[in-house]
């Protein structure tokens, strides 16, 4: 009898589960019975994160300022006019600007969040020990990531956006932008945002990593050649990415008004919510769509790429 099938459909479970991004939780058949793998160390969860987040800045910071400028300002027609005026303004590093505290901060701020989704997926599995609830698991395990990551990421957010949205002729850094927002209101106006950030990421993440499996688990079930096995996670990570950023824009929207504001322009992200709606529209909180989109499935594709390099390097130094 010819086993060389079986061998093939063993060796494409074993590499899913051992390297499917969050590992050992995404099976192509809950239904299988396949060997259990090992969590992820955290010295994996650490490296994969940090190297992941990079590469979602270094390709998605472009498209991110562009969609910033358009939710704090109504002076562009649209994202090709935005994109354009900044070229011809500030030049190429025009469309970095702001980009030194993202891809300083993403590397702690994207292992910690790996880390605290893997954790957060094993607490998932007490929970939802049944395999077939195995993407409840997984969203359980986003929505923990988004608890400590939040802590970490809004300072970052705060600086960021303030840079975004300044011109040219301001010279003032990350380092400098963060003293400045310090002496103007200490710990309150460097976190502010932090909150809504919260009631973001909670539910954004909770979708994100789950709509991650279930795109991957799709693919990987239609896979038989394992060379193809990393386009799967491109295509899963672009998907996750985008669908994450179509619901919460709104919310997004809101939060870089709230930011860039000047302290004490708003008593809190609501008001900001009722301002907006009341003088532009129920249309401003979709500001941005464009290079959301646009942004959404290379970036997070990069992602989703640098975190199962690092994966599936692990797996190979362990033999696997």
């Amino acid at each position: 009898m010819d086993t060389r099938g079986e061998e093939k459909r063993g060796r494409l479970g074993h590499w899913q589960i051992n390297s499917a991004g969050m590992a050992d939780l995404h099976e192509i058949n809950p239904k299988d019975i396949l060997p259990q793998a090992p969590a992820p160390r955290p010295l994996e969860s650490l490296l994969s994160g940090a190297i992941g987040g990079m590469s979602l800045v270094l390709v998605g910071h472009p498209f991110d300022l562009v969609k910033v400028r358009l939710q704090t300002s109504t002076q562009f027609a649209g994202m090709r006019d935005a994109f354009q005026m900044l070229l011809r303004r500030e030049g190429v590093p025009g469309i970095y600007r702001g980009v030194t505290a993202p891809l300083l901060g993403v590397a702690p701020i994207m292992a910690l969040s790996i880390w605290s989704y893997d954790t957060g997926c094993r607490l998932g599995r007490l929970v939802y020990a049944d395999a077939a609830d195995k993407y409840k698991a997984i969203a359980l395990g986003g929505a923990f990531s988004a608890l400590p990551t939040s802590l970490l990421q809004v300072p970052g957010d705060r600086i960021k956006t303030l840079l975004q949205v300044s011109n040219a002729r301001s010279h003032a850094g990350p380092v400098e932008k963060t003293l400045q927002v310090w002496r103007s209101g200490g710990w309150p106006s460097l976190y502010r945002g932090y909150w809504i950030t919260l009631a973001r990421e909670i539910p954004g993440s909770a979708i994100y990593f789950a709509n991650y499996a279930r795109a991957r688990d799709c693919f990987q079930a239609h896979v038989t050649d394992e060379r193809w096995l990393p386009v799967g996670v491109l295509l899963a990570g672009g998907v996750a990415g985008t669908l994450n950023g179509l619901l919460t824009l709104p919310i997004d929207v809101v939060k870089s008004r709230y930011q860039a504001a000047p302290d004490g322009a708003f008593g809190s992200a609501r008001e900001v919510a009722r301002r907006l709606a009341h003088l532009e529209g129920a249309g401003a909180l979709l500001r941005g769509l464009g290079p959301v989109l646009v942004r959404a499935f290379p970036a997070n594709a990069a992602c989703f790429g640098g975190i199962e390099s690092v994966r599936y390097a692990f797996k190979c130094l362990d033999g696997g």
